[in-house]
């Protein structure tokens, strides 16, 4: 018999995607705009292209939160954007 969480767990992301993934948790208490994802490519030897691509794939696959305040998007591990959601509901924005 399979175990619910050996298929809950198992993602089978590209080796980029898995990058990404994995240094968004590093990250817990970060976000990052739209404009930092060239950053972000560059600390990891991405192209800003394929980067962009990986963080609005591991969003769309619920692995990754985005946000977006006013203007602007931000994208973060699942951990950073309770944490930013908790601190918009302390200042009283939703």
């Amino acid at each position: 018999m399979t175990k619910i969480f050996t298929l809950v767990g198992e993602t089978n992301l590209p080796p980029s995607q898995e990058k990404i993934l994995e240094f968004l948790k590093l990250h817990p208490y970060e976000v990052f705009a739209i404009k930092e994802v060239k950053e972000v490519a560059q600390t990891l030897g991405m192209n800003k292209s394929n980067a962009s691509w990986c963080f609005w794939a591991l969003e769309k696959r619920h692995l990754i939160g985005k946000r977006r305040l006013g203007r602007k998007v931000y994208y973060g591990s699942l951990e950073a954007m309770d944490q930013l959601d908790r601190e918009l509901r302390k200042k009283g924005q939703p």
